[in-house]
């Protein structure tokens, strides 16, 4: 899962990316709105998920700082799923 890095809607992030226009700050708010559209999608393809597998649980594994190519990153997703962390 994404994280959210801000409470603020994907739209008016845009937005404030659309006054910043041609500066390094603008592209750094259509980069936050990116992030919080992707945030959103999953939020709702996770609640869709979660009422159909429903009673079965659903555990949310955080955004990673690195990729899980190996055991020590797939132990770290296990911790995650059986509540280790």
């Amino acid at each position: 899962m994404h994280p959210h890095f801000t409470d603020e809607m994907p739209e008016a992030l845009r937005e404030r990316a659309a006054t910043f226009e041609g500066t390094d700050l603008g592209g750094l708010y259509r980069n936050l709105a990116d992030f919080s559209l992707v945030a959103h999608r999953e939020e709702e393809h996770l609640s869709g998920l979660a009422q159909m597998v429903e009673p079965a649980p659903v555990v949310r594994v955080p955004f990673l700082r690195s990729d899980v190519h190996d055991l020590t990153g797939l132990a770290l997703v296990g911790d995650h799923l059986f509540g280790r962390s």
